[in-house]
């Protein structure tokens, strides 16, 4: 055999060795926990297996509740986690070639007696004391979600009875309640508004500040809430950092329209340190900065030629284990700053309507920091104390310009709240069929609120006047019992006191769940629930004299009936009957008048209240999902629904919410390639609504600088319907130690020309007012780098 024959096939043998060992599937491991939902009692030996690969490849939990499964092929798997005398739970974890996969299964005792034994979804709440109109969510699922912008408030409106207001904000509307009726919990503690660009008064904005890197698994709840949960009347996001990689470090890099997002994680000392997981500490940091900033400097305006705005922010979580794993100490936090600005078009030449001829500066920063201890007092005893201090500025001006292009200032808006606060939970197991909780939120809220506005004669009134600090404390206790196999009963007492009115609400709330059939249940829940008035609206000033200083708490009675089936293993129907009653609600005080506070979206009130408003929601919710398994997902949902109020003139209107029909339509497909080395995803997501009412303008109008309704007749007309569908299609690929994803979402792909319910432009050549449009199609491109 000659040389170059020889030097052939060696050469042969070599590429087809590199072909061979380039398509071995590349792998990484999964580590995690098993305990106790309620007590956090480690659980020994429970056995976790993987469902969806050919292999049978499983372990069991050690000691500690700690597991490892290793050398497991990269891409989407569906984890299942059972113990004896527990109920079995699924988690889907998309599992990359750069970083660890990390579950934390918390398992709930099942009934013994059945014949079969629950099988969690992944979708089901992870408070056991949520027993209706609760669904958690995956900081993965608002990724996979098109035009979700890894944020949980754009997420959840393909979720039953949950509606958007603009494309342009995350604003949560449930079930036709105002966005100011829901609460950001974190770590444990009533946070306020995480939201960059926060609205007055209300729980959303434009984006949330922490990034998805360093959030856990989170419940979402539309109402009927459980005793721990309060001041809020719509809806609970119960939010909770993750702890960082206890045995590596690892990185994400992010780059998209949303911002530039950098993550880091890691232990503590060295990471070839041979101490437990268990043992070690843990670092989790987050910077992300807003790329809407950068392109500002190179004359890009996306959000309008006139616009320019900005924002980063900063998350972390430093967890320190204690002594044998029975406690634990984290301290965490989060930050952020925004910056809207629109400047007047530069040439009075060209000034047209009012809106030309004015500016703003508009400034949001909200930060909070907090710790918190965790111990287990012994094998059915568990006690979380926290504590935390916060802070959020809210700060506009608005100014006019002269013909010689000199500033006026016109209005001027200045709210500063902030928090110091404690909390505390105490669990106790007295048996199977005996579970209680128990604990308090406390609050030291200080205020100081501010707005300024200039009168005909040139000179500033105060429109809001308000300084000084007042407590909130909000105890209760709540049990769970289980006195036969099939039936579940919560019985629990909140109370809310509010010190600025001296306000006290005590607040029963009742639940009961049957289980029939094979993964069937029913419930009915019942809960009393209380808000405070958006704190500004206390400070209105009118004739120097200040008229809502003692405003009662905002109530509302809640039931729900629900319907609850997991089928097929991988698909689930729900469905909810809601009616909800509203009382001691803010209104107008001249019984003509037809205000209601919760139809206020961005500000605080500016007129006299008195709480003698009542309202009405009622609806039917249904959603149908398939989980992401085999490649594949999707979920439907759709609300039927009517919102109503009554002011003091006793007549019965619309509120701004009332819809009447909201439906959505989700669902993605991905495929894998290469030994799951490389996946393409595409995903739709649909949303429909029947369009928001709103107040007619008077047609004998003739202000241009300003709209003006007929307020005889509120609510009585409605905006065109509400039509957008998003659309997203993502490429990974998994290299050695790194592994990368390229994605595109199109938000109103077909750039469907959606009308404002709220938002009035006017036409100078035919002399109307007009709703303006909302946005048309926005292309969002992003890339994520994990190393």
């Amino acid at each position: 055999m000659g040389r170059t024959k020889k030097s052939s096939l060696l050469l042969t043998g070599l590429l087809a060795m590199a072909t061979f060992c380039f398509a071995q599937p590349l792998t990484q491991s999964i580590r995690g926990y098993v305990t106790d939902a309620i007590t956090k009692e480690p659980l020994i030996g429970a056995s976790i297996m993987l469902l969806d690969i050919a292999e049978t490849t499983g372990t069991i939990s050690e000691l500690d509740g700690q597991f490892l499964l290793e050398k497991i092929p990269v891409g989407r798997h569906s984890i299942q986690c059972s113990y004896i005398g527990y109920e079995t739970q699924v988690e889907i974890l998309l599992l990359n070639s750069a970083k660890e996969g990390y579950l934390d299964f918390k398992l709930s005792q099942a009934n013994i007696e059945l014949t079969v034994i629950k099988v969690r979804p992944p979708s089901e709440a992870l408070n056991p004391l949520s027993m209706v109109s609760v669904r958690s969510i995956a900081p993965e699922e608002t990724q996979y979600y098109p035009a979700g912008g890894n944020d949980f408030s754009r997420s959840v409106v393909s979720l039953p009875g949950v509606q958007p207001t603009k494309d342009n904000e995350n604003d949560v509307v449930i079930r036709g309640n105002s966005g100011a009726g829901a609460v950001w919990r974190l770590e444990g503690i009533d946070i306020l508004n995480p939201n960059h660009f926060a609205r007055r008064g209300s729980s959303g904005g434009g984006v949330t500040i922490f990034s998805i890197s360093v959030l856990d698994k989170a419940d979402f709840s539309t109402g009927a809430f459980p005793a721990e949960y309060g001041n809020a009347l719509s809806g609970i996001f119960d939010l909770h950092f993750r702890s960082g990689n206890k045995d590596r470090r690892e990185y994400t890099f992010r780059a998209g329209m949303m911002g530039l997002d950098l993550a880091a994680e890691g232990p503590f000392g060295k990471k070839d340190s041979a101490a437990k997981s268990a043992e070690k500490g843990s670092y989790l940091f987050n910077y992300r900065y807003s790329t809407l900033g950068i392109l500002n400097q190179m004359g890009l305006r996306l959000v309008g030629e006139r616009v320019d705005n900005n924002f980063q922010d900063l998350s972390f979580n430093l967890d320190f284990p204690g002594k044998k794993g029975k406690s634990n100490f984290n301290i965490w936090g989060l930050g952020g700053l925004s910056m809207e600005r629109e400047m007047a078009v530069e040439n009075p030449m060209d000034w047209q309507v009012h809106g030309d001829s004015t500016s703003y500066l508009y400034q949001t920063r909200m930060g909070v920091v907090g710790a918190a201890h965790n111990i287990q007092l012994d094998g059915k005893s568990f006690l979380k104390t926290s504590l935390a201090v916060m802070g959020q500025h809210w700060h506009r001006n608005d100014d006019l310009y002269s013909n010689d292009l000199m500033s006026h200032r016109i209005q001027e808006e200045n709210y500063l709240q902030g928090r110091v606060s404690l909390a505390s939970v105490f669990t106790r197991s007295f048996s199977r069929e005996l579970y209680m909780k128990t604990g308090f939120q406390l609050a030291n809220i200080f205020y100081d609120m501010q707005h300024d506005s200039i009168e005909v004669d040139g000179g500033f009134r105060k429109i809001i006047d308000g300084k000084g600090s007042s407590l909130l404390a909000q105890p209760y206790v709540q049990c769970q019992w289980t006195p036969l196999p099939r039936w579940t009963f919560n019985i629990g007492l909140h109370a809310m006191y509010f010190g600025l009115t001296n306000s006290l609400s005590p607040e029963p709330r009742l639940g009961v769940r049957y289980v029939f059939g094979k993964n069937q249940s029913a419930g009915l829940a019942y809960g009393l629930h209380s808000m405070q008035v958006p704190l500004g609206s206390y400070f209105t000033v009118l004739d120097d004299e200040k008229p809502n200083t003692d405003l009662d708490l905002i109530k509302a009675h809640h039931l729900v009936l629900s319907y609850d089936w997991l089928f097929a293993s991988q698909f689930r129907l729900h469905g909810e009957l809601y009616y909800q009653h509203l009382f001691d609600v803010p209104v107008g005080i001249v019984a003509p008048q037809t205000y209601w506070l919760l139809n206020t979206i961005d500000a605080y009130s500016k007129q006299a209240l008195v709480s003698k408003g009542k309202g009405n929601n009622f609806g039917l919710d249904l959603m149908v999902e398939k989980f992401f398994r085999r490649g594949a997902f999707f979920l439907f949902s759709t609300s039927l629904f009517k919102s109503t109020y009554q002011p003091l003139n006793g007549e019965t209107y619309s509120t701004q919410y009332d819809s009447r029909f909201l439906g959505s339509f989700t669902i993605g497909k991905e495929w894998e390639f290469k030994n799951r080395n490389s996946s393409l995803q595409i995903g739709m997501r649909s949303m429909y609504s029947h369009g928001m009412p709103s107040t007619p303008l008077l047609n004998t109008a003739t202000d241009i600088t300003k709209p003006i309704f007929d307020e005889s007749n509120p609510f009585s007309e409605r905006a065109p319907a509400y039509f957008r569908i998003d659309s997203r299609v993502a490429f990974r690929k998994n290299k050695p130690n790194a592994a990368w994803m390229l994605a595109i979402d199109v938000q109103n792909v077909t750039n469907y020309k959606n009308k404002r319910a709220f938002n009035w432009g006017y036409d100078l050549e035919e002399k109307v007012w007009y709703r303006k449009n909302q946005a048309g199609v926005i292309p969002v491109p992003s890339f994520q780098l994990d190393f």
